[in-house]
């Protein structure tokens, strides 16, 4: 059997809920970034060309500050501030196989290339305290 290349469909824009299928440690590289993160999130939506469900991926340092994709990002999943996340960081891991509603727009990277980006998340499966009556 031949074996081919995926072709990886972007991610449409709009709404998609959405799995945090993992996070990967990304070593700092010739760009001289720095050592990042990648939250590699799974829509429920499949490409109808080719079953494959759409994936989109947010690249984050892993330092928290006022203007940091990081600090952006896990203020969306836990809803606290930058002063709150500083005081008591998050288990990052602890996000991996959760469920977050995703905005995605696309925007046009430095190669002239389309790409989707996550615009906002809200997690889906936040546990709601019960109020009696």
């Amino acid at each position: 059997m031949p074996r081919k290349p995926k072709i990886r469909q972007i991610m449409p824009a709009g709404n998609h809920a959405a799995r945090l299928a993992g996070i990967t440690d990304v070593p700092n590289d010739e760009k001289d970034w720095g050592d990042r993160w990648r939250f590699d999130f799974e829509s429920d939506k499949t490409d109808p060309d080719t079953g494959q469900k759409y994936a989109v991926s947010q690249f984050t340092g892993q330092i928290l500050s006022p203007k940091s994709n990081l600090s952006r990002l896990l203020g969306w999943m836990t809803g606290q501030t930058l002063s709150e996340l500083e005081d008591d960081a998050p288990d990052i891991d602890k996000f991996v196989g959760r469920r977050f509603d995703l905005t995605i727009s696309h925007e046009v990277n430095s190669k002239g290339e389309k790409r989707a980006k996550i615009v906002f998340l809200t997690p889906l499966d936040t546990e709601v305290e019960e109020i009696p009556f």
